[in-house]
């Protein structure tokens, strides 16, 4: 407090200000062109061993809050953020090996999906096959039909020629003998009515 009340009583404000302000090189030249009763060099050297007897006091008292710091760090890694990590690296390989398990189970439905495929193809093929062989032996069997009809028709057709050729050889016959009949009676009666 006594620096202050004497920084406000001193006629040269100027320099006392640019020394509060960190410029202590520009301050300390000015301080050495004059001498002021506040800052004699003596009061600068004691004023600096009870500045430096204070910094080596808060430094003693500063010994346990920085142990205290040392050992809550060591305290809370091994008790809260080692946990905490292992916890997370627990997680992070549950991940990896679902993501595994997931990528694997994709796979295996991909390589089933394409051999499902391909036994399809296989099975269509064999259908295909299987329908051209039936359509095949189907168009043999017909042609056999088919065959068979046409030779039956066409035996049919030479045994109604021998039948019809049969008839007329008989109509024939008949027919001649009728025709003797009916050519003698014609003359009979044509030559009953010039006779008559």
């Amino acid at each position: 407090h006594a620096f202050f009340a004497a920084l406000i009583e001193s006629p040269n404000l100027v320099c006392v200000s640019v020394l509060l302000w960190g410029k202590s090189d520009i301050a300390r030249a000015v301080f050495e062109r004059r001498s002021f009763p506040l800052f004699a060099p003596s009061q600068k050297i004691s004023s600096m061993d009870a500045t430096l007897q204070d910094l080596a006091a808060l430094a003693v008292k500063a010994i346990p809050t920085v142990i205290f710091f040392i050992f809550l760090t060591h305290f809370l890694k091994r008790v809260y953020f080692a946990p905490v990590a292992k916890i997370l690296e627990e997680r992070r390989q549950q991940t990896d090996g679902m993501r595994e398990l997931a990528q694997r189970a994709h796979e295996a439905a991909n390589k089933r999906s394409s051999e499902f495929e391909t036994a399809i193809q296989l099975v269509r093929s064999q259908i295909l096959q299987e329908n051209e062989v039936r359509r095949r032996l189907w168009a043999e069997e017909q042609g056999k039909l088919v065959d068979a009809a046409r030779t039956a028709a066409e035996q049919e057709v030479v045994a109604a020629k021998v039948d019809i050729a049969r008839e007329l050889e008989g109509a024939k016959v008949d027919v001649a003998g009728t025709v003797d009949q009916l050519s003698s009676r014609i003359v009979d009666s044509i030559m009953k009515r010039r006779a008559a």
